[in-house]
């Protein structure tokens, strides 16, 4: 019997060996790419936006939407790193209005923030918050007008 478990525990160590995903670092975090990429110190990443979601008491889920609107088109978060570090990022989209506290117009000088709780990238001119790294993901959320509805957008 104990030699089942031993052969059981040693398969299913073998398949979680065997299954994980290159990280590269990417500054103070970590950054899933490619078996077969290897990432440069200095070099920009382009985030895509994956879903823009709506979130209000009836849907806490949030309604993506991305799927009905046409302005999220072309939408992406650049990341610019230098010496293995972020140094800079910027938001290249169409949306007609202003949704983070502290705008980011252009390529602006960030720095990651790993004390943090989610890990954040802040301005470096004010430490204002642009977006929240978890899981994988970069995330910014914010408010339009009304309390009891939110947005996020999730890129990746």
């Amino acid at each position: 019997m104990k030699r089942n478990i031993i052969l059981v525990i040693m398969a299913v160590f073998s398949l979680i060996v065997t299954s994980c995903e290159q990280k590269a670092p990417l500054g103070d975090w970590v950054h899933e790419v490619e078996p077969e990429y290897t990432m440069a110190p200095d070099e920009s990443i382009v985030y895509t936006l994956k879903s823009a979601l709506q979130i209000d008491p009836m849907n806490l889920a949030g309604i993506n939407l991305l799927e009905h609107m046409d302005i999220f088109d072309g939408f992406t978060f650049t990341i610019y790193r230098e010496d293995g570090k972020i140094v800079a990022a910027e938001l290249n989209h169409n949306v007609p209005f202003s949704f983070l506290e502290s705008p980011l117009e252009g390529k602006q000088a960030c720095y990651f923030d790993a004390e943090s709780k989610p890990q954040a990238i802040r301005l470096t001119s004010n430490d204002a918050l642009v977006a929240v790294y978890t899981k994988g993901e970069i995330y910014m959320s914010f408010q339009l007008g009304c309390k009891e509805v939110s947005y996020e957008f999730r890129f990746k």
